[in-house]
């Protein structure tokens, strides 16, 4: 699209998309221009995506940190069965919120269907983190007012952002690592383990209520380190096929959070030798640990590794946090709202709704040392603050009707879509009876739960906010519905419609029999279209671009194109075939190492299928030489990402099959086309 497009009644027109303009099915291209320039870089991979959202979850770590009061409503019964019962809650919730974000891929899920529904209102918006809720501890959430800025969790400086994607893999290995870690330590030290018995039996409660709401005070806590599990949301801009990755990475933190949860719980339960110790501790997680090792040092090693992963999720949290507040700046018609919604040129992301963030952080964590108890209320209320932002669009898709108002999606539950989006509804009101409970009984000043005049309190302050400001600035994003119901179910290709681009099942003949090395090799570009040698050159300029700043001058080129290239009028199979014959310039070794050099990649090759190739792609054919016979697949590339796609297949660091997964673009390009 189009980088200077001004959001102020522009409506995405059919045209645009013809014209190139709009990615096809790419649908944040449609709902959400670029700002201020080039916008921000498809930087995330699916991995990188999971990072993010799990890493902000965190549910094992948060559990860790809370289960001491879950302890207190229902003994150990309760902490392990409290997770399956969460589990089973948030999953219904997070797949309607998942077809929201397949059918509009974008920052703004709840903000656009908001809009669509005529229902104007500035949601609160949380962005949980681990924490707990616990009397007497201070918590680490995150609350997100949707005004003009958001607030995120009490945070320490943010890391420098050009290494999110290296910082998000690591948190998530650090997480996963650290649960396994406690719970292989706990079980191989622990010299005496509870019995079954033990973990099953009831009537351990000492909150003060029955057991019915104490049950569901306890999942209300265990729900807790479930929250924040709509991360992938807020990158969905900066993301591949965001409406089949974002789904899935939302879906995927809700099942590792079970399958870290858990086994978690079950271990430490076994391994818990003194209940009433661990229930009365400032930190149970320690008390735990402690008691199931029975040794300082263990439980030391142990307690600062998880806090190194709480640390490790700030990134994640800063990077979500500044995109939620820059997507709010770029649709309020203001001079202070287009100041924030500059993205750096250089950088390439929010700056200024990062910093801003920050700062609003900041001052709002100054509450905590004029009362601890309004700061931990505030926090406490993260859980209801977040599913009201999930329920609401959800409500409204289903007064205003899902057939009318969803356009053609990736992820597309039918019926089970009412039953989640009906639950949501119901849940909702539960939760905000309970969630408003005192923490126990009986009740003091201390132990009261303020979160119902908060709820009032915030509520009242969003809707000044919005007869004050909103509804002046507010612009919302511009959607033409029917345009886009148009192009997802018509699924335009992204090529020639004359091209054939059918694929023999399998081709052998490209296995590389002998010992040879492919580091040196380049990938071989055909087209299946006529092109003059002026846009030949600046295709293959944009494809080395990146590669010949990273290697040295003598390195061969990343993609070259072979004597002969042009295979306009051929099929696919006509270009598979060359390649097949293709001399891949075997030079022989003396060395002891591989028997010679080859200089062709002989397994893959990018193909030209448009002279829009900028929006739409290239074609990269290959031949999965890991399974039997070869069998041979495809799929479309954006350009942006050719030299990471390319050079980590060079190198080594992916399979191709790997690479389709994680950079094919998100058009539809494919459908129809092989046999």
């Amino acid at each position: 699209m189009t980088a200077d497009l001004d959001r102020k009644g522009t409506i995405v027109s059919l045209e645009s998309i013809q014209d190139g303009e709009i990615g096809i099915l790419d649908l944040d291209g449609g709902v959400n221009p670029e700002i201020n320039g080039d916008g921000m870089p498809r930087q995330f991979n699916w991995l990188s995506t999971l990072g993010i959202s799990f890493s902000i979850t965190n549910s094992w770590a948060g559990y860790m940190s809370n289960f001491g009061q879950i302890l207190a409503y229902g003994g150990p019964r309760l902490v392990i069965f409290g997770s399956i019962c969460a589990f089973a809650v948030q999953i219904i919730v997070i797949l309607g919120l998942s077809e929201l974000a397949s059918a509009f891929p974008s920052d703004q899920v709840e903000e656009i269907l908001s809009v669509r529904g005529r229902m104007y209102v500035c949601l609160s918006m949380v962005d949980s983190d681990v924490g707990c809720t616990a009397p007497d501890l201070s918590i680490d959430k995150a609350l997100m007012i949707v005004a003009d800025l958001p607030v995120s969790r009490w945070l320490r400086p943010p890391l420098r952002v050009y290494k999110v994607n290296w910082t998000v893999h690591t948190a998530l290995f650090l997480s996963l690592t650290g649960m396994a870690l406690i719970i292989t330590i706990s079980l191989g030290m622990c010299q005496e383990k509870q019995p079954v018995s033990f973990l099953l039996q009831k009537g351990y409660g000492t909150s003060g209520w029955n057991e019915g709401t104490a049950w569901m005070l306890g999942i209300m806590n265990t729900m807790y380190c479930m929250t924040g599990i709509d991360a992938a949301i807020h990158i969905s801009e900066e993301l591949p096929q965001p409406e089949k990755r974002v789904p899935q990475a939302m879906t995927m933190s809700v099942i590792l959070s079970l399958a870290t949860c858990l086994p978690l719980s079950v271990a430490l339960m076994f391994c818990m030798s003194d209940m009433e110790a661990v229930i009365n501790s400032e930190l149970p997680s320690l008390e735990v640990m402690y008691q199931a090792t029975k040794s300082k040092g263990v439980t030391t090693f142990l307690s600062v590794w998880l806090l190194v992963v709480y640390a490790a999720s700030i990134p994640s949290q800063w990077v979500t946090c500044g995109r939620v507040a820059w997507a709010l700046a770029r649709d309020i018609n203001s001079p202070s709202a287009r100041y924030f919604a500059k993205v750096d040129d250089k950088l390439k992301f929010p700056v200024r709704t990062t910093v801003a963030s920050f700062g609003f952080v900041a001052i709002y964590s100054l509450l905590y040392l004029v009362s601890s108890g309004a700061f931990n209320t505030i926090t406490n209320s993260a859980i209801l603050f977040l599913h009201i932002t999930y329920v609401v669009p959800q409500g409204i898709l289903l007064m205003k009707g899902r057939a009318g108002a969803l356009p053609f999606r990736y992820l597309k539950l039918g019926c089970l879509g009412y039953l989640c989006n009906a639950f949501v509804i119901l849940w909702i009101v539960i939760l905000g009876v309970f969630v408003c409970l005192p923490l126990g009984l009986p009740v003091e000043a201390e132990s009261m739960n303020y979160t119902a005049p908060v709820l009032i309190g915030l509520f009242g302050l969003v809707i000044l906010l919005w007869y004050g400001l909103g509804r002046v600035a507010f612009q919302g994003p511009q959607i033409d519905r029917d345009m886009m119901q148009e192009v997802n179910s018509a699924l335009f290709p992204a090529m020639d419609a004359h091209l054939d681009l059918t694929l023999p099942s399998t081709c052998p003949e490209l296995q590389q029999s002998s010992d040879a090395n492919w580091d040196d090799a380049s990938f071989a570009l055909y087209s299946m279209i006529e092109l003059s040698s002026e846009e030949l050159e600046k295709l293959t300029t944009a494809l080395n671009r990146d590669w010949k700043r990273e290697m040295t001058d003598e390195a061969m080129p990343l993609v070259r194109t072979p004597t002969v290239y042009d295979f306009s009028g051929k099929s696919l199979r006509d270009v598979v075939q060359a390649h097949v014959e293709l001399d891949k310039e075997f030079t022989p070794r003396d060395d002891g190492g591989a028997e010679g050099d080859i200089h062709w990649y002989p397994t893959a090759f990018v193909v030209v299928t448009t002279r829009e190739w900028e929006e739409k792609g290239l074609l990269l054919v290959y031949a999965d030489v890991e399974e039997k016979e070869c069998p041979m697949d495809k799929f479309f590339f954006h350009i942006d990402n050719a030299n990471i796609l390319l050079s980590s297949l060079n190198f080594g660091d992916e399979s191709p099959s790997s690479s389709k997964f994680n950079w094919e673009m998100g058009h539809g390009v494919n459908a129809g086309m092989d046999e």
